[in-house]
């Protein structure tokens, strides 16, 4: 089943990656009777610290990579 919806994370600038994620169905975001179930926002809270700790991870790996170049 085809959906509308939009997004600014491709007019988002720098050099940098971007991330679409969030709780819910695609098919109830965005309208009239909007929702989501509590169990689905508790999971994806748990997605976000994780992700956020992935990220963190990644960019002291690449700090240190960097200051072992200088």
């Amino acid at each position: 089943m085809p959906v509308s919806f939009g997004t600014d994370i491709p007019r988002l600038k720098g050099n940098h990656k971007r991330y679409l994620y969030g709780p819910g169905s695609i098919l109830q975001a965005h309208g009239e009777n909007e929702q989501v179930a509590i169990p689905d926002l508790i999971k994806t809270v748990a997605v976000y610290k994780k992700l956020v700790m992935v990220i963190l991870a990644s960019d002291q790996d690449r700090d240190r990579g960097q200051r072992a170049k200088d």
